[in-house]
């Protein structure tokens, strides 16, 4: 059965607008709370979950939701985080992708502009596929993208994994998006190198952005 996860929400105040985007799709298994023994969300190389989105706004006569714009129009695509630019007048989507994964372990991370009249943009990557190794069944780190607005632009960060000689390194990886797409190369904000493999105890966790003008 298809199930409804993961929701993010941002908000355009101009139009009184909220869009939400979320995960509609065919493997969902929750996270671990309170010791029970369960997976991660979306093993599955092969998985046909999507990005969906709906539109809401409230008014005298209570709420009224819309179907909302195309978020991503593949299989495969995880744990979005959606935000709106005032100063661009867009939504800006962004998920982990296993679109083509090779193995379970194999993710991108894509985006999607939508203006806000609601018309979407073409898809873009932000970062090629590579692989997350899974070695611990305790981790649940994958790239988990995050996004800021401010200005004319937005900040994605992602989580990026490396296989080193000594250990594995994880970084946070930032890239900025202009209404016309990536703009540069993604770069680390973030180093965190593991020497030991922490069997049980796996580092995970998630990451947040925020904009903020000196």
């Amino acid at each position: 059965a298809e199930s409804l996860h993961s929701p993010r929400v941002a908000y355009d105040s101009a139009r009184g607008q909220y869009m939400a985007v979320f995960v509609e799709g065919d493997d969902y298994r929750p996270p671990t709370l309170f010791g029970a023994a369960t997976g991660d969300c979306g093993d599955n190389a092969n998985s046909a979950s999507r990005i969906t989105s709906a539109t809401f706004t409230f008014s005298q006569a209570g709420l009224n939701v819309s179907t909302g714009p195309i978020v991503s129009t593949t299989g495969g695509a995880f744990r979005p985080d959606v935000e709106y630019n005032p100063q661009s007048d867009a939504f800006l989507g962004v998920w982990e992708d296993r679109r083509m994964a090779a193995t379970v372990d194999d993710f991108a991370v894509v985006g999607r502009m939508i203006s806000g009249h609601l018309v979407s943009g073409p898809e873009f990557v932000l970062s090629e596929k590579i692989p997350y190794v899974g070695t611990d069944s305790s981790a649940t780190w994958t790239p988990r993208p995050a996004l800021a607005a401010g200005d004319d632009s937005f900040l994605a960060v992602w989580f990026k994994q490396k296989q080193l000689d000594e250990g594995t390194e994880w970084t946070a990886n930032a890239r900025f998006i202009r209404t016309d797409g990536p703009s540069g190369q993604s770069f680390p904000v973030a180093h965190m190198p593991f020497a030991l493999q922490h069997t049980g105890s796996a580092p995970s966790g998630t990451l947040s952005a925020t904009f903020s003008r000196e």
